[in-house]
């Protein structure tokens, strides 16, 4: 197994236990999902953790959700009607977000529509595992 892999397996564990995964999973079976809206969530989850942490968080969740193809990592093109992929590879795709988002986090309107995540057919299966979670975990 791949130190890849691992890293991958360890911060889904991780952003499992707050929710935040599952939220942004589901919000993909409703449209693609924007940075901003990866941000919000794993703040949500994170209370008052230090903004470092928080920013971090939300590049290892895309990492881990993009890295397990649950999601492909892009922009949205045509005023929002069409949804381009990145053509680099996700180390690559992570570094330019974090130039964006961690560097310029002071410019919320460059960082927020940075990128968007687009859920694919796999992804749409873990939605029903995520669903489950998020319903055992509220009491529903």
């Amino acid at each position: 197994m791949t130190s890849q892999v691992i890293t991958r397996r360890y911060h889904r564990y991780v952003l499992d236990k707050s929710g935040a995964r599952d939220k942004v999973l589901l919000h993909g079976l409703v449209d693609r999902v924007p940075l901003e809206r990866v941000h919000y969530e794993v703040a949500q989850a994170n209370g008052k953790a230090p903004l470092q942490d928080v920013q971090r968080k939300p590049m290892n969740l895309i990492d881990t959700l993009v890295g397990e193809r649950l999601f492909v990592i892009g922009n949205l093109i045509d005023n929002g009607a069409r949804f381009e992929p990145w053509n680099t590879p996700l180390p690559a795709s992570i570094q330019r977000l974090r130039d964006m988002y961690i560097d310029g986090y002071n410019d919320p309107d460059t960082w927020q529509w940075a990128c968007w995540l687009n859920l694919t057919t796999k992804g749409e299966h873990d939605c029903a595992t995520a669903r489950k979670r998020l319903n055992s975990a509220s009491g529903t």
